[in-house]
C-alpha cells in the first residue's frame, strides 16, 4: 500500500515541481545565451565593445531574472510542498485522506519520501544549472574546444589535490563525503521538519494554518540557535589550534547534518503522536 500512496502522491505534484525545473532549464539556457553579449565579450576578447547597448541590458536583466528563479526554485518547491500537505492532510481534502486504509506511518512516510524527492531534484537541478554556466562561460572565452577545456581543468584539480598534504588530502575527502550526505540526506530531514511543523499547528484550536507557518519558523529559529552554540566550541578550537579550515568546515557539515537529523527524526515522532490521536480537520 505505501508504493501505492507514493505514486498517488507523485502524480498529484509533479506538474507543479515539473513547472519549477522547466523555468530552472529555460533561464539556464537563457543565461548561456546572454554570455556572449557585448559588454562581457569584450572585456574578455580585450576589444572595446562600445556603449552599453540594448543586447547588454537584455542580457544584465536575463541574469537578474536567473538568479530570482533560483531562489524561487529553492523556496518554492518548499512552499508548494508543504501548501500541498496541508491541504491533503489538514482540509477538506483531509478527509477523504484518512480513510485510506493505510496507517498513519505509510502516510506520513508517503509524503516524507516523495516531498524530499522533489527537494533533492530541484536542489540537484541548481547545482547543474549554476555548474552548467559556469562551465560554458569558461569554454566560450578559454582556448581550445569543450573537451580540451575539460581535460584542463581535470588535469588543473588532479595537480591540485596531489600537492596537498596527505592530512588536508584526508580531510578534503571527509569535506566531499560530508557535503554529499548533507546534499542527499538533507531534503529527507527537511521534508519531515516542514511536514512535522506543518502538523504540530494543528494542535492549536484556531488559525491552523497560519499557526503551522508559525511553528516552523520556530523550529527554524530553534535548529539555528542550537547550530549555533554548536560552532562556538568548533570556532574557538579551530583558532586555538590553528588546524586548517577544511577540517573545520567538515566538522561543520557533520554536526548540521546530525542536528538536522535529530530534528527530523523527533518531529516525526511528534507528527505520529498527533496523527494517531482524534483531531478535528479544519
Amino acid at each position: 500500500m505505501l508504493g501505492k500512496l507514493i505514486k498517488h502522491e507523485w502524480k498529484s505534484t509533479y506538474k507543479v515541481c515539473g513547472l519549477i525545473f522547466i523555468c530552472v532549464a529555460l533561464f539556464t539556457l537563457l543565461s548561456c545565451i546572454s554570455l556572449r553579449m557585448p559588454s562581457i565579450y569584450s572585456a574578455m576578447t580585450y576589444r572595446d565593445g562600445g556603449a552599453f547597448g540594448v543586447l547588454d541590458a537584455m542580457g544584465a536583466l536575463t541574469f537578474v531574472l536567473y538568479v530570482l528563479t533560483l531562489l524561487g526554485a529553492s523556496y518554492g518547491v518548499i512552499i508548494y510542498l508543504g501548501v500541498h500537505f496541508y491541504k491533503s492532510m489538514y482540509t477538506d481534502e483531509g478527509y477523504l485522506t484518512h480513510t485510506l486504509p493505510v496507517t498513519v506511518h505509510q502516510l506520513f512516510v508517503s509524503k516524507i519520501l516523495v516531498g524530499a524527492v522533489w527537494m533533492l531534484l530541484v536542489g540537484a537541478a541548481i547545482i547543474v544549472s549554476v555548474v552548467g554556466l559556469l562551465y560554458t562561460f569558461m569554454c566560450m572565452y578559454m582556448p581550445g574546444t569543450p573537451a580540451e577545456v575539460t581535460g584542463v581543468l581535470a588535469e588543473s584539480f588532479s595537480q591540485l589535490f596531489e600537492e596537498l598534504g596527505s592530512d588536508i588530502q584526508a580531510e578534503l575527502v571527509h569535506l566531499t563525503v560530508s557535503t554529499v550526505l548533507t546534499v542527499v540526506v538533507g531534503p529527507f530531514c527537511s521534508a519531515a521538519i516542514l511536514f512535522g511543523s506543518i502538523t504540530l499547528g494543528q494542535l492549536f484550536t484556531r488559525y491552523r494554518a497560519l499557526m503551522a507557518i508559525v511553528c516552523y519558523i520556530v523550529v527554524n529559529i530553534l535548529q539555528s540557535v542550537l547550530s549555533f552554540l554548536i560552532q562556538i566550541p568548533l570556532t574557538i578550537g579551530y583558532v586555538m589550534a590553528g588546524s586548517d579550515p577544511v577540517a573545520y568546515y567538515a566538522k561543520t557539515f557533520d554536526w548540521s547534518l546530525v542536528l538536522s537529523l535529530i530534528t527530523g527524526v523527533l518531529l516525526y515522532f511528534a507528527s505520529y503522536m498527533v496523527l494517531t490521536r482524534k483531531f478535528d480537520i479544519e
